[in-house]
């Protein structure tokens, strides 16, 4: 069975269109991430900081270290 390409709608306007698979492993909006896929994600605020040769997200004295891939892309 082939996937074809999916829409999302928020008040009437096109928030992403994209194959199913991409918008639940990586949606591009945080109207987006609210809702897609099981179980819902859980979302915060949180830093993105750069040191040396490393990205770091987090909050309040807790911090993660994300991959280089997923750091360079994220600071873009």
């Amino acid at each position: 069975m082939a996937w074809g390409a999916s829409a999302a709608r928020q008040e009437g306007r096109l928030q992403a269109h994209a194959p199913l698979k991409e918008l639940c492993e990586r949606p591009r909006a945080v109207f987006i991430a609210g809702f897609v896929g099981n179980p819902p994600k859980k979302l915060f605020d949180a830093r993105l900081t750069r040191e040396e040769d490393r990205y770091l997200v987090g909050r309040q004295g807790l911090e993660i270290e994300l991959p280089w891939e997923r750091g360079s892309r994220a600071a873009a």
